[in-house]
């Protein structure tokens, strides 16, 4: 019975196995009738869509093993491309004509053998403070621009006196004295006519201090360098009660015989002047302390030594120091 059973097994297997076959050829065989048969038409997709598939296949494998290659190319590129510029190389590049190029550039100028001028005229020196239109000149001095030479010799004066000529020089006082103006003038006019001077070819002649201008005085002696009255450079006060000690009426006039001092008369004959003056007041630069619009003058008709207002007139003789 089993074996029975068995046999009809193996019969069933063989002949399911067999049917399965045939249906197999059928569709194969149907299959390969429709192939050509569409392949007349110029229909057939399967052998493109066979190469499609390959061309895809082989366009992405190409695709990314170029993209691939070409970014590893291009990384490599970046660091070693032949048409990029090295600009490890620009600033070692030897006689290029790179204007920017500061070193070793065929146009740069050597400035090393530049040979500097100071644009003087002078010769073989390089001095400017020598050159030939320097303006800077040494007033007085015979050897401008050479500040280690000595000062010119004044030129030579008579020694000053009632006849002498003018200039004339007063050495012991280490001044010399101009003519008079021989006008009267007011003090502006006097002191400028002192400071545009140019007699003996000096040019810092100006108005004398009232010091300067009792040198002048003779045959008085309260009013003379030294004397009674006490008006000086150092003391000009005007009133006696601002300074007891500089201007006294009594000894700086001739009005009285005060305090046993002889009163210097009236004299119109030039003797109480070293220079000859008579009857002229002449001004002297210095001002009363508490007055500026006053100047000390001298009368020398009789030697006083008075301030008046500067708008009124007088005379001037103008000093030049001895250096």
């Amino acid at each position: 019975m089993k074996k029975s059973c068995l046999f009809f097994i193996l019969i069933l297997s063989a002949f399911l196995a067999f049917s399965c076959s045939d249906n197999d050829d059928e569709e194969l065989v149907n299959t390969g009738w429709e192939g050509p048969h569409q392949d007349d038409n110029g229909t057939d997709t399967l052998p493109e869509a066979g190469i499609n598939d390959d061309e895809k296949t082989d366009t992405t494998s190409a695709s990314d093993e170029d993209e691939k290659t070409d970014t590893a190319s291009e990384r490599e590129d970046s660091d070693d491309d032949s048409d990029d510029i090295d600009i490890s190389d620009t600033d070692t590049l030897e006689n290029d004509n790179d204007s920017t190029d500061s070193e070793n550039d065929s146009d740069d100028t050597d400035i090393s053998d530049t040979e500097i001028s100071d644009n003087d005229d002078d010769t073989n020196t390089t001095d400017p403070d020598t050159d030939s239109g320097d303006s800077d000149t040494d007033s007085g001095d015979s050897q401008p621009d050479d500040d280690g030479d000595t000062a010119a010799p004044e030129p030579a004066f008579p020694q000053c006196g009632p006849s002498s000529t003018t200039p004339c020089k007063d050495s012991a006082n280490k001044l010399i004295w101009s003519a008079s103006n021989g006008k009267n003038a007011k003090w502006a006019d006097a002191k400028t006519h002192c400071d545009n001077l140019t007699d003996g070819g000096f040019k810092d002649w100006r108005m004398p201090t009232i010091s300067e201008l009792r040198t002048l005085v003779r045959n008085c002696q309260k009013t003379a360098t030294g004397g009674a009255c006490k008006v000086t450079d150092e003391c000009t006060a005007s009133y006696s009660t601002a300074n007891p000690q500089c201007y006294n009426v009594d000894l700086c006039t001739s009005t009285t015989n005060a305090l046993g001092i002889e009163r210097c008369g009236d004299k119109t004959d030039g003797s109480y002047s070293l220079l000859g003056d008579a009857s002229v007041y002449l001004w002297s630069s210095s001002e009363p302390d508490e007055d500026h619009d006053k100047a000390w003058y001298i009368y020398f008709k009789n030697t006083n030594i008075l301030n008046q207002k500067k708008t009124l007139t007088g005379q001037v003789r103008c000093v030049h120091e001895i250096k």
